[in-house]
């Protein structure tokens, strides 16, 4: 993941990408230009409970007439009201100090509608909604709708609006992605009613993923208790060579590893305004 850090460049980041059909394609096959990529909306709630920090996920899609949740999970937060975080690693750019973000983190995912407050359960339904204002892309206001938020104790929400394409002859998956937080202070002991919110500017960046890894990652959410994973542990499982050959055999050519950064290097180029 990377964050450009310069809001003139953000403001026609996506606009720089929608050209680049030598490098990229929809992710949907019924989608024929890069352009016609419709976005998806998703709101992540971190809020209190009586044990701790909860975590609800919720994705939308717009239909054009009306917005269609189309997933919401919950997830249980450390102490500290934040996710685990198992992997932080920067590749900084000393000319311009961008940097790609290697990130891994880890909650403890809740299936069972019973471990959610009965306060909080139907945020995950009706409860949490959508505005039409999501759609002007000029908006710094909260299109996420909670019923009844005097009601809920949160401590941050953040709306984003996510644009997916897959980078040619590769699993690569590039997300363009305009966030905003919405963090809000704790209510003072005694009181009742609206917390306090510190509204942050929008911001745009750049993730990538393989597909490989989302496959990976579910098997992880699926364990149980005294049950391992069935990948491999090594470099060539989660950086594999475009030509899907086994590390052995890609003996003396491009490595995953290479393979990747030189992609990203591409990426940021183009998010920099520069020729590729």
């Amino acid at each position: 993941m990377t964050r450009l850090g310069d809001v003139s460049l953000e403001e026609t980041l996506l606009e720089r990408f929608q050209t680049k059909d030598q490098l990229l394609i929809p992710d949907e096959a019924d989608v024929q230009t890069l352009q016609g990529v419709i976005p998806t909306y998703s709101a992540v709630l971190a809020l209190d409970d009586q044990v701790g920090g909860l975590q609800l996920t919720k994705t939308w899609r717009d239909d054009v007439s009306a917005f269609v949740c189309t997933s919401a999970s919950w997830e249980r937060l450390d102490k500290q009201h934040t996710a685990s975080k198992l992997l932080d690693v920067a590749l900084v750019d000393p000319q311009d100090s961008s940097a790609w973000t290697f990130e891994m983190v880890g909650t403890t995912a809740i299936i069972e509608d019973h471990q959610i407050p009965s306060s909080l359960r139907e945020l995950s339904g009706c409860h949490c909604d959508i505005d039409d204002t999501a759609r002007d892309l000029n908006t710094t206001q909260l299109w996420i709708k909670l019923n009844n938020p005097r009601l809920i104790d949160k401590r941050q929400i953040q709306q984003q609006i996510k644009w997916r394409y897959n980078m040619k002859t590769t699993d690569y998956i590039l997300e363009i992605a305009k966030t905003q937080n919405f963090q809000y202070l704790p209510a003072k002991v005694g009181e009742f009613g609206d917390q306090q919110c510190i509204v942050s500017e929008p911001r745009w960046q750049l993730s990538v993923l393989h597909r490989r890894w989302e496959d990976r990652f579910a098997e992880n959410a699926r364990l149980e208790i005294g049950m391992g994973a069935t990948w491999a542990a090594n470099v060539n499982e989660w950086f594999p060579p475009d030509d899907g050959t086994t590390a052995a055999a890609n003996k003396g050519s491009e490595t995953g590893v290479e393979a990747l950064l030189k992609k990203l290097m591409q990426l940021q180029m183009i998010a920099r305004g520069r020729r590729i």
